[in-house]
């Protein structure tokens, strides 16, 4: 075997092993964390849930926007989300929430509504435009 071919089979090997590690260490990171993960999301669905029968859906938007200022890593994250969806569901209408609201599968108009959303309350961040998923779903 040539010197390249060598080479090109230690690479791929230590490419492999480290897709192998990643993988492992993916799996232990779901079973430490996972019931820390389900426990937090049904607290903050059915915080959402309170939240949303006292409030409209700007009031919604505004708090899960205050929850998102608070939040530090992914899993907080998705409970944020989580608690955007059920608020949202509960919610009263607010006038006007739904206009200018791009359907989801018009990807391109997301992309500019989400980044001038977020820019626009000083969130410019991939956290935030992963929060208007949840006021794009509802609008729909």
């Amino acid at each position: 075997m040539t010197r390249t071919g060598r080479i090109v089979i230690a690479l791929m090997s230590s490419v492999l092993a480290f897709l192998l590690l990643m993988a492992a260490m993916g799996a232990w990171w779901w079973q430490t964390h996972r019931g820390d993960l389900e426990r937090d999301s049904q607290i903050a669905a059915s915080e959402g849930m309170r939240f949303g029968e006292t409030s409209n859906e700007a009031g919604c938007l505004e708090q899960a926007l205050l929850r998102h200022d608070a939040c530090q890593n992914f899993s907080c994250q998705v409970g944020n989300n989580l608690f955007l969806s059920t608020c949202l569901k509960t919610a009263g209408p607010s006038s006007g929430f739904c206009i200018d609201v791009p359907a989801r599968d018009e990807l391109m108009q997301t992309a500019l509504w989400r980044r001038k959303t977020c820019t626009e309350v000083d969130r410019p961040d991939s956290f935030c435009q992963a929060l208007l998923n949840q006021v794009q779903a509802h609008c729909q």
